[in-house]
């Protein structure tokens, strides 16, 4: 058996909404209940923070527990009360400051698991908020004039699927002066773009649908990253420290060559009376690989009964070309790429296909774990621009249909499994497609047939610092061999709790 391949790293941990929760009562009391005290004070001058919300949530898997939320007294004091024992995240919010969790250093770092022992009383436990930033600025026109109703957003680096991407951080629009106030703002690394169309606000939603068709070539506003490019590799990055606010974050938009991609969709699927064909959208998103791909805009656009289509607007470019409509929770989808020059793209087809049944059934390798009908098996692509996949729920006798899978190679994933398991084997008319999915054909009759073992192993251990101090809040990933690093479902990753310990479950061996 190959060993068991361990990596520390700190994240960046996903930004929090301020938009507090409804608050939670707490169980009624027990014996082995616990208990929590603490004050939340600014981080300069050590004042107390008066209405802070504080949040705690389970930090088990599946967990049915609801939350439970308080709020500080104007001496910025908050206890949790009749608290079960268990694994917990604590999060604390407070308009005009930044979110923070417990055992949180930087705010770089995730946050710390809270363990408490049955009747354990945890006793003056300090939360210190440092002032939110705010970054604000004009949007102007090239003749110099405010431009109202623009769109600017605040964005910061991140991954998705391993790849390096912007992801929007807050969003304004500016007034009548062409001003906008992004606020509420981590202290970080930042960059700003605006996006304008003209009279978009005050269109009904049914003119707003067709705003922009019909035209050939012209020019148009598009997207525009600070101080004033349209690639978004060469925008320039903001630094904002705790409580600062930047205000000449000024951007100049101006209209650049836009052409129109027009085609016809052919929807070969026998839809619902809920899903008439005329709800079929369109959409154009760039294919740019380079590190901000995902931030760049997209047009979309609806079909019309007859499946004819027009996209207006399009700077010159490279993009994905996607139309599909939404049915029972599941997307069907068609996809063409699409290159984008200095004239209109015409003669665009795309072609929704049905996909195919397939149907199985779900074993277990030792002892049930779950109810079998608390289980879902889904199917996914690999492609990045595909839409949800299908899924079903897995009956008491442990069979299951997936309605509609679409075409290509499919990989399996199976939702509401407890801690302790794992997906174990995966075989598809017989053949062991567990590493690289499967591909349904129509008119093939062979059985998706899927393993789950509850006896997934465990790896515990605790993280220390360089003087021997537990290092709180610091995530703790498992991480397959290279062999199998296309398996979401291989990795596994914890964060340390006020001890710096740390506990992965329902790994699957040999990895």
């Amino acid at each position: 058996m190959r060993s068991l391949s361990l990596l520390l790293i700190l994240v960046l941990l996903p930004t929090f909404s301020t938009s507090a929760q409804s608050s939670k009562g707490a169980s009624p009391a027990d014996e082995d209940d616990c208990s929590i005290d603490g004050t939340v004070l600014t981080l300069t001058g050590n004042s107390p923070l008066k209405n802070a919300l504080l949040q705690l949530f389970s930090a088990n898997n599946n967990s049915e527990q609801e939350p439970v939320a308080v709020r500080t007294d104007s001496g910025g004091r908050f206890n949790f009360r009749g608290i079960r024992a268990g694994r917990y995240r604590l999060r604390v919010m407070r308009h005009g400051f930044v979110s923070r969790e417990y055992g949180q250093r930087k705010f770089s770092d995730p946050g710390a698991i809270l363990t408490l022992s049955a009747r354990q009383n945890m006793k003056d436990l300090i939360f210190r908020l440092v002032p939110s930033a705010v970054i604000s600025g004009r949007i102007e026109n090239e003749d110099g004039e405010p431009l109202p109703w623009a769109s600017v957003g605040a964005l910061r680096e991140s991954y998705s699927q391993g790849k390096p991407t912007l992801s929007i951080e807050e969003t304004a629009l500016t007034n009548d002066h062409g001003e906008y106030r992004l606020f509420g703002l981590r202290p970080g690394r930042y960059f700003v773009a605006a996006s304008y169309r003209a009279g978009g606000s005050q269109m009904r939603g049914d003119e707003e649908e067709n705003f922009g068709a019909g035209s050939t070539g012209g020019s148009d506003y598009v997207r525009t990253y600070y101080p004033g490019t349209l690639d978004p590799s060469k925008a320039q990055a903001i630094i904002l420290k705790a409580g600062e606010e930047l205000s000449s974050a000024d951007l100049l938009l101006e209209p650049v060559a836009v052409h129109s991609v027009r085609g016809r969709v052919i929807n070969l699927m026998t839809t619902s009376s809920k899903q008439p064909r005329n709800e079929i959208y369109v959409q154009l998103r760039s294919r740019d690989v380079g590190l901000y791909s995902r931030a760049m805009s997209a047009r979309e656009s609806g079909a019309k009964p007859d499946g004819k289509f027009e996209l207006a607007n399009v700077a010159a470019g490279s993009y994905i070309l996607t139309a599909g409509f939404f049915e029972e929770g599941k997307v069907h989808q068609a996809h063409a790429e699409v290159e984008v020059g200095n004239a209109d793209v015409e003669g665009v087809q795309l072609t929704i296909k049905p996909g195919v049944a397939v149907s199985g059934h779900l074993y277990w390798h030792g002892n049930p774990s779950v109810q079998s009908d608390r289980l879902l098996v889904m199917v996914h692509g690999g492609d990045e621009y595909s839409g949800p996949g299908s899924w079903g729920r897995v009956g008491p006798d442990g069979s299951f249909t997936l309605k509609e899978v679409g075409d290509g190679q499919q990989r399996i994933t199976v939702g509401g499994m407890a801690d302790d398991c794992y997906l174990k084997a995966v075989t598809f008319g017989g053949m062991d497609v567990l590493e690289d999915g499967f591909v349904a054909r129509a008119g093939a009759d062979a059985s998706l047939d899927l393993t789950l073992s509850s006896r997934g192993a465990h790896v515990q251990g605790a993280v220390a610092d360089a003087d021997g101090l537990p290092s709180v809040g610091v995530w703790v990933a498992l991480v397959p061999d290279a062999m199998h690093h296309n398996r979401p479902q291989l990795y596994k990753s914890t964060q340390t709790d006020q001890h710096g310990q740390f506990f992965l479950r329902g790994i699957a061996p040999g990895y």
